[in-house]
């Protein structure tokens, strides 16, 4: 998997669209996705507002890998 493809961009947090797949908007709120964001923040305790390239390794991978 292109882990740049998916994240192209990892200076914007995911709440600004940070992930660019098809059908996985991360800037939307209220969708599916916006939900299992939300959710893992919560759980993993990061903010849907900091930039990818300041979240923790483990976290980025959980996002990109479940």
């Amino acid at each position: 998997m292109d882990e740049d493809a998916i994240i192209p961009d990892r200076s914007l947090s995911l709440r600004q669209g940070a992930i660019q797949v098809s059908g996985w908007n991360s800037s939307a709120r209220h969708t599916m996705a916006g939900m299992y964001l939300k959710g893992l923040a919560a759980h993993y305790g990061f903010s849907l507002d900091t930039p990818v390239k300041d979240l923790p390794d483990d976290v980025v991978k959980v996002l990109l890998y479940g």
